[in-house]
């Protein structure tokens, strides 16, 4: 019987090499888009619950929180009832959509900022000013702008 040999290094294999990138990045994409596509859904449904409602008598309020609700209604139901990730995050995309206008019919959210850029407008004849011009234009410039 032959001796074993013990001096010999043992040799490892890796089972797994490791990379160095980053996964996962398709997933989050699907995932962002399957919400964005939820809020479209979202909104088509509201839409959909405001024909509808126009042709019944309740005031303008109300039709406003159905129409908003429905899409919360629908977004709390479709990950229960289809049981999938996608289902889950069309369901958020809706929820979001819905509570969002719900805040807005509720009157949370009044809307947003809108910036509008100041009318450039002449000044009249003064001491400083004898022309009555904005500074650094001609009177023919300012008058194209204040026109």
């Amino acid at each position: 019987m032959a001796r074993r040999k013990r001096h010999a290094k043992k040799v490892h294999h890796r089972k797994h090499t490791r990379k160095r990138s980053m996964h996962g990045i398709g997933g989050m994409i699907t995932d962002s888009l399957l919400t964005i596509g939820g809020g479209i859904i979202g909104k088509y449904a509201s839409s959909f619950a405001t024909d509808q409602l126009s042709k019944s008598t309740m005031s303008e309020k109300n039709k406003s929180y159905i129409a908003a609700a429905v899409p919360v209604a629908v977004g709390l139901i479709l990950p229960k009832v289809v049981k999938s990730p996608m289902a889950q995050h069309i369901g958020t995309g809706m929820l979001v959509i819905g509570g969002v206008q719900l805040a807005q019919s509720a009157g949370v959210i009044s809307g947003m900022y809108n910036y509008t850029p100041m009318a450039t407008v002449a000044l009249g004849p003064s001491y400083q000013n004898t022309r009555g011009v904005v500074a650094g234009l001609t009177t023919r410039k300012a008058a194209m702008i204040t026109g």
